[in-house]
């Protein structure tokens, strides 16, 4: 009789442990699908806010900047079409700086559009195509006579957040200025162990410039995210 008794416990045990077990794994399973639930919403939610951005600023008439991390493009956009673009391509292995530039654009607020704060010639060399200045006029609509012939061979563009992008072609070309480029880079290694995060690009001259001439203080700048 003890010993059935004794089954008997053992065998409502295991049942007792089985169900424990399943009733986990039932709840692990539901806390996986709310998961992958909030993912697709919050993802599905950026896409539209994304989509609503774009159609914004191309409801303006105006130009603007997408630096595209997903299709690793830069691009200037005019009415939602593309009027010259170029691979992101890194003149320097920083990873850290490639993953954290869209995390410091978007900011607490995530945001995906910004104005150019600041934008700066280190140096350059007096030399434009006729081809290329007709490129940048149509894009920032402005006669190619009252364009500036200087073909960078570095410069930045910044945004609020100390966050910039820096560009760098293979021309020779002498310093712009040397007090403000010194008063520059003082103020960026000042910045810089406070969190200052600068992407350095690697671009051809003519592509340089458009993008130097079309860039302007005030442009609004789309981060599309990798992923995105």
């Amino acid at each position: 009789m003890k010993m059935r008794f004794d089954s008997g416990i053992l065998l409502l045990s295991i049942l007792m442990v089985l169900t424990a077990c399943s009733d986990r794994e039932s709840s692990a399973d539901k806390s996986q699908a709310l998961a992958a639930e909030d993912s697709e919403r919050v993802r599905a939610e950026r896409e539209y806010e994304l989509i609503q951005t774009e159609l914004n600023l191309a409801a303006t008439g105006k130009p603007w900047l997408a630096l595209d991390f997903s299709r690793k493009m830069i691009s200037i956009r005019l009415k939602g079409a593309i009027v010259w673009d170029h691979p992101i391509d890194y003149a320097e292995g920083d990873s850290a700086a490639v993953a954290l530039f869209p995390v410091r654009f978007g900011g607490r607020d995530k945001k995906l559009m910004r104005p150019i704060a600041e934008r700066y010639l280190f140096r350059a060399a007096e030399q434009t195509p006729d081809s290329v200045l007709a490129v940048i006029s149509e894009a920032v609509n402005v006669d190619p006579e009252l364009l500036q012939r200087d073909v960078p061979e570095r410069f930045q563009l910044a945004w609020e957040g100390d966050i910039a992008l820096e560009v760098r072609t293979d021309i020779s070309g002498r310093l712009v200025s040397p007090l403000k480029n010194a008063m520059v880079e003082i103020r960026q290694v000042i910045r810089r162990p406070l969190g200052r995060t600068v992407l350095v690009l690697s671009m051809d001259p003519e592509d340089a410039l458009t993008l130097y001439r079309a860039a302007a203080v005030g442009m609004p700048t789309l981060v599309i995210p990798a992923g995105e």
